[in-house]
């Protein structure tokens, strides 16, 4: 891999460059483990990692820790990703992160180190994912839209009266969507949809309701 300034680096392990876009610029040979390279290039790292396991949501999206902390030039800490599941299992993916500059120091790289540090059994809702062809939706029409009047700050109440169906038959919505997602909270499976693309950043403003809505 050729990092401007720093020449051609060579890893034992997986190896790619994001900028502070976090677009992926670089994409090293052993990072094809993770996904294709014409698949991963141009890309922004959250949108593909959530591709690959929809529970990276929760460290992937948009101007997250690692590249908040890169723009003020400090590294992040080792972190774990989690890859696509293979027959039951999920890859664990230990990262480190380094940081490549100009000669004035201003960084302009963010380099991802990935070695795989184990493996653990695989959720219906990861392997449910790794079926379903990258840009696929992992979620039902009602799932979605379930999520989105969450994000608008609706409660389950207020949501069944929307859409005409009992409160328990939004709850179960609500937790058959977090299952998908492998999230742990309404809160972290909106996130992660959003992260997803499948729904807004910015949903229309808020009604009326408590800060904790999106609490489970």
């Amino acid at each position: 891999m050729s990092i401007p300034g720093l020449g051609t680096l060579r890893a034992g392990n997986a190896l790619y460059s994001v900028d502070l876009e976090q677009r992926i610029v670089q994409w090293g040979d052993l990072a094809e483990q993770i996904a294709p390279r014409d698949v991963a290039l141009g890309r922004t790292c959250y949108e593909l990692m959530n591709e690959v396991n929809p529970r990276n949501a929760a460290s992937c999206r948009a101007n997250c820790a690692v590249i908040a902390l890169a723009r003020l030039g400090r590294a992040h800490r080792d972190f774990t990703l989690h890859g696509r599941p293979v027959e039951g299992v999920t890859p664990l993916f230990d990262i480190s992160v380094l940081l490549a500059g100009d000669e004035a120091g201003a960084v302009e790289n963010v380099l991802h180190l990935v070695r795989c540090s184990g493996v653990e059994a695989a959720s219906p809702s990861e392997e449910a994912s790794a079926a379903s062809p990258p840009g696929d939706p992992v979620l039902t029409p009602r799932q979605l839209e379930v999520l989105c009047c969450l994000a608008r700050g609706k409660t389950p109440a207020q949501i069944a009266a929307e859409l005409g169906v009992t409160p328990i038959t939004v709850r179960n919505h609500v937790q058959a969507a977090m299952d998908r997602l492998g999230a742990k909270s309404r809160l972290e499976a909106v996130l992660a949809a959003m992260c997803l693309g499948l729904l807004p950043a910015n949903p229309e403003q808020r009604d009326d309701a408590t800060d904790d809505t999106l609490q489970r």
